[in-house]
């Protein structure tokens, strides 16, 4: 498991679309676990990552600590 805090979040827009997370060293990571989606910028999770080709999939996650920011999603669209 490994101690990420989350910079931004880019919620999943569709069942078959992941949730994208940059930590705050800006490596990205995804996955379609739906507890991601209530995740927000400043959040202190503990991932399990599973690297993948050119993908570093999420395959468990626990919040540790919720971020005291207010929770502001990114307003960006995710796109294929």
């Amino acid at each position: 498991m490994q101690k990420v805090t989350i910079k931004e979040i880019l919620p999943s827009t569709a069942e078959n679309k992941p949730t994208i997370i940059t930590d705050e060293t800006g490596a990205k990571m995804s996955g379609f676990l739906t507890e991601l989606k209530d995740l927000n910028p400043g959040d202190v999770i503990e991932v399990e990552l599973q690297v993948k080709g050119k993908y570093t999939n999420i395959i468990e996650v626990k919040l540790l600590e919720k971020s005291t920011q207010s929770p502001e999603k990114s307003e960006k669209v995710m796109t294929t």
